[in-house]
């Protein structure tokens, strides 16, 4: 990590356990530091409510090019799994 903190994305806001998956990652002292989702989830109201400064991107690989983001966490429906291998080859843990 060079000394700072883990920076941390969100890629979808599908399912409710992204609150919590982001929420412990900032308490355990991780920088959460974009996210993006695809459309309009149920959920999206609430994450924007917990999260109101964390900007959204428009494309989620602008998560996975940048180097300050070292874990992504995925809740999202759709490609779940082809997210996380993306993430894995851009050298990005995953949650």
């Amino acid at each position: 990590m060079n000394g700072r903190p883990l920076g941390v994305g969100v890629i979808g806001c599908d399912h409710r356990h992204i609150f919590g998956m982001l929420q412990g990652m900032q308490d355990a002292g991780a920088v959460a530091r974009a996210w993006w989702t695809e459309g309009e989830p149920p959920m999206l109201d609430g994450f924007r409510k917990r999260f109101p400064v964390l900007p959204r991107v428009a494309d989620p690989r602008a998560l996975l090019d940048d180097p300050a983001i070292d874990l992504v966490l995925i809740a999202t429906v759709p490609k779940r799994w082809q997210w996380a291998v993306e993430a894995i080859a851009a050298g990005k843990d995953v949650m």
